[in-house]
């Protein structure tokens, strides 16, 4: 879903991964956007649906380029705040419901990318989804703590699109 991204799979034998459940998609692009133009022809994309930043659906009117048709797809995404997310979990595998530890579109994509690149080194799809539902956050991202009587969820930031999809979650 990341024209820049999937730019560099362009003549190449690649396996994709993105959303497909437009109920997830924004109104407009968001100011943090980083890649609006296309890398080939440089004129502005089309985007049909955008999830975060510049992640979508796009195309260029002007040339050829278009989101490549991904592999492994989340439909039915649920966001549950700051404890996960649940998803349909769509791949050459087969399809199956992932209950995701934690929050976020930026971690559905985050668990995308994971699952696309196990199946790919040959793990069982049982495998991956187990994986992904045991999965704990690495320190300060997405960690909750109890402070007193009340749980505090420390959320990183890197960037304005993050800053964005923390506030988002």
């Amino acid at each position: 879903d990341d024209p820049v991204v999937a730019d560099l799979g362009r003549d190449r034998q690649a396996l994709y991964f993105g959303v497909e459940d437009a109920g997830m998609a924004m109104a407009q692009m968001q100011h943090a956007a980083d890649a609006k133009h296309c890398r080939r022809c440089g004129a502005a994309y089309v985007y049909e649906a955008i999830f975060m930043g510049h992640l979508g659906h796009y195309h260029c009117p002007n040339c050829d380029a278009r989101r490549p048709q991904p592999h492994v797809t989340a439909h039915h995404i649920t966001l549950q705040g700051t404890r996960g997310a649940r998803f349909e979990l769509r791949t050459p595998a087969g399809v199956a419901d992932v209950d995701l530890p934690l929050p976020g579109l930026y971690n559905v994509y985050n668990a995308l990318a994971a699952a696309a690149l196990g199946l790919a080194m040959g793990a069982q799809l049982d495998d991956v989804v187990a994986g992904l539902q045991e999965v704990s956050p690495a320190f300060g991202r997405a960690e909750t703590v109890r402070l007193g009587d009340r749980d505090l969820s420390i959320l990183l930031v890197k960037n304005p699109a993050g800053a964005n999809e923390v506030l988002r979650t």
